[in-house]
């Protein structure tokens, strides 16, 4: 019989994945005490451009090179094989179906939480996982930042209080540094021609440029 785990789930298109991404999951990893946490890149995400997103198996060979030297990452491809819409509900259904032991944590950002009541069967997600939102952390900002990081703190302070009292929900806020990183940004460099070292790991850059993505 298998024992019960803490299992947070990372998901999203990663393409390509980068250092905020593990950054994230190191923190919810320490300060969540999860067992382990599963890399899981959509196939086919409802809101996102397919014409963008390079192939799978480069997504995939990018991931497990950047999770390869913790133990406690783990790649998932539950998401990466299916066609047709993907959406969270139906992940958390096959992952609770297969080892319904398990406690799993969903873990997204702040705008997603914000909008979180207008995705599929939120109130059967919040019953499936609990939900673990990054914050940024304004600690550091500057006054116009922590303007924007104030009201962004009580809006998220008042949703979280809206899907408590409405789903039932346990929402847990993992406060982060402020790493303003993304996805496009990296692509975006690549395309210019700029350097993206220290964006991404060492491993990923290589690939990156060995497979000449995102040219």
């Amino acid at each position: 019989m298998q024992n019960k785990e803490k299992i947070g789930i990372l998901g999203g298109t990663f393409n390509p994945i980068h250092i905020a991404h593990l950054i994230m999951a190191e923190y919810a990893l320490e300060e969540l005490n999860l067992d382990r946490i599963l890399f899981m890149p959509s196939g086919n995400p409802p809101h996102k451009d397919k014409n963008l997103i390079i192939s799978n198996d480069d997504r995939k060979a990018m991931i497990e090179l950047a999770i390869n030297s913790s133990e406690k990452f783990i790649f998932s491809d539950i998401e990466l094989n299916r066609s047709g819409k993907i959406y969270t509900v139906d992940t958390l259904r096959i992952l609770k179906e297969t080892n319904p032991d398990n406690e799993y944590y969903f873990i997204m950002g702040e705008d997603s939480l914000l909008y979180f009541d207008n995705w599929k069967e939120p109130e059967n997600i919040v019953k499936l996982a609990n939900i673990v939102v990054a914050r940024r952390n304004s600690g550091s900002s500057s006054n116009y930042d922590k303007s924007y990081l104030n009201d962004m703190d009580k809006k998220l302070l008042e949703k979280k209080a809206f899907l408590e009292k409405e789903y039932n929900a346990d929402i847990f806020f993992l406060t982060m540094p402020n790493i303003d990183i993304s996805s496009t940004v990296i692509r975006d460099r690549i395309k210019s021609d700029k350097s993206i070292n220290y964006l991404v790991p060492k491993e990923v850059l290589n690939y990156i440029k060995e497979k000449n993505l995102y040219k």
